[in-house]
Order: C-alpha cells, then structure tokens, then sequence
C-alpha cells in the first residue's frame, strides 16, 4: 500500500453464507504514525483483532485492556469489550497494522474453537501462510462490494487470525537481552511511582546497571530513570483530567521528587502546565502564569 491507510465498515454487507464469524469492520495501514489518543475503550459489544504487522520500534509498549505490555513485532492484540487501550508512550514509529471487528459473541467462539492467545497480547510469526492471507486480503478489499466479496474477507480474516494465534502458541525462539528489556520495562510500569534501586533491577534481571543501561538504549528513546518520570508525568495528567485531587496531593501520589522539577518537567513535555490540563478539562482553559502550588 506505501504509506496509506483503508477503513472499511462492512455490517451492513449482504452475505450469501452462514458464515458464524462475520467482519464489521476493517481498518489496515502501512508504515504510517499512528496518532496518540489520551484513551481508547472498546465498544461494548465488539472484540477486536490487531495485528501489528511491522514497525520501526523493535518493541510495542502497547495498553491492551488494561494492561501494559512490552513485546517484538509482529505481534497479535486481542482487544476485548469495553477494555481501556491506549499506544505505548514511547512508541511514535510509523507502523503497519491490519485490524478487524466481531461481534462480542465471536469470544465464546473462538475459545470453543481454541483460538484464544495465551495472553491478550502476543507476538507471532509472520509465516509464509500468513504473507499469503494478508495478500489475498488486500486482494480482496477492492471487491468488497461485489457478490461474495464479504464472504471471502470473513474466511480469509478468520484464515489469517487463525494462523497468528496457532504460531504465537508455539514455542518462541529464545531472545535473550530483548526480552528481559521487556521484562524490566514491564517491573518500572508496575512500580512507577515507587522509589526504585536500578542497581538491584538490573542485577535481578541478569545484568549489571551498565549493561541495562547500553541494552535499554535499543529499545528506548530515554534511560530508565526518565522513562519512570515520564510515566509519573502521565499518570499525574490523567489524575489532573479525571479527578479533583490538588496539584501538590497529585505530586505526592505519583512520587514526584520536588513540585518545582514537576512543574517544569510537565509543563516542557506536554505543552501546558499542570493547571492549563486541569481547566482544559474543565472546558474553561486559558493561559496563566500562576506559580506551582
């Protein structure tokens, strides 16, 4: 495709079969930068599949339902109703994604049918079978509206998920330092707003803290330290937008060290200071140069 997207919304499409699993909706893109969204909640009564093909980023620090993963590309996300989602912090790189829409009730289905990945979100092989469904889908797209062409998407969708989930389920090839950064990443969400000895993480994850540090660069765009403050950063704005809590309480709850360093930190990575994101959110923003609380 080169830099281009497709959506499609094909509920409303005439089928000739029965098919049990029928393709609402269908989005794909190809090396394209996905924009960020503050939140993203799953329609209640529809499960969606992405499969995030390939990207510049070795890994996806994705939100899927909930939780925070940090897994390589290609990887699967199975994205459950009603369940938050979001796109990793970090991650800005053009990707390429192919994801589709069921009805909630395709869930029992496909665990009837034992195609659930054993986590909600899961890296696969991208395997020849694989590079041919995502072609003949391509393929098809153009005839979606022609007699049968819902039909054929829903079987090659159903195909090409299929083989995702039956490779992710089988034993992965071992990559060592990769997926220990993932794992250490994963511990920093998990404790963000503690105080954490990077020394004692990086020796219980196998490495010294200069070895975490070199192999956390490949992956990462900030050292770990900067990456726990920025997920303080994050969570102190969705405090400020969802919440009443004071400015100076909120510091206290994500362990923000020193109101002056947050002030400034925040107001340098989003853009606004902490109270120009609180009245934003109140609807009734305007600059001030009010010093922090």
């Amino acid at each position: 495709m080169g830099r281009e997207w497709f959506h499609s919304e094909l509920r409303t499409l005439p089928r000739r079969g029965n098919f049990p699993l029928k393709v609402l909706s269908l989005y794909s893109c190809q090396d394209l930068v996905i924009p960020h969204c503050p939140s993203l909640l799953q329609p209640e009564d529809e499960v969606e599949i992405s499969l995030r093909l390939s990207s510049q980023s070795l890994l996806c620090t994705d939100i899927v339902n909930n939780t925070p993963y940090a897994v390589p590309f290609p990887n699967l996300a199975l994205k459950r109703p009603g369940a938050f989602c979001a796109l990793g912090k970090d991650d800005d790189a053009p990707r390429s994604t192919l994801s589709f829409r069921y009805s909630a009730n395709a869930l029992p289905l496909l665990k009837e049918w034992g195609l659930l990945p054993r986590e909600d979100c899961v890296p696969f092989s991208l395997t020849q079978e694989c590079q041919r469904l995502l072609r003949e889908i391509q393929a098809t797209l153009p005839r979606l509206f022609l007699p049968g062409g819902a039909d054929t998407l829903d079987w090659l969708c159903l195909s090409l998920y299929r083989e995702a989930v039956t490779t992710s389920l089988a034993p992965q090839k071992p990559q060592k330092n990769q997926e220990k950064i993932a794992q250490v990443a994963l511990q920093i969400q998990e404790r963000f707003n503690e105080t954490i000895d990077f020394q004692e993480l990086a020796r219980e994850n196998g490495f010294s803290r200069q070895t975490l540090f070199r192999e956390w660069k490949k992956y990462f765009s900030e050292p770990p330290h900067q990456y726990q403050n920025s997920l303080k950063l994050e969570q102190a704005k969705h405090l400020l937008e969802n919440t009443n809590l004071p400015i100076t309480a909120i510091i206290q709850e994500v362990h923000y060290a020193g109101t002056s360093a947050f002030w400034n930190r925040f107001t340098q990575t989003f853009g606004l200071s902490p109270k120009e994101v609180r009245n934003k959110a109140r609807n009734n923003w305007k600059p001030t140069q009010d010093p922090p609380e």
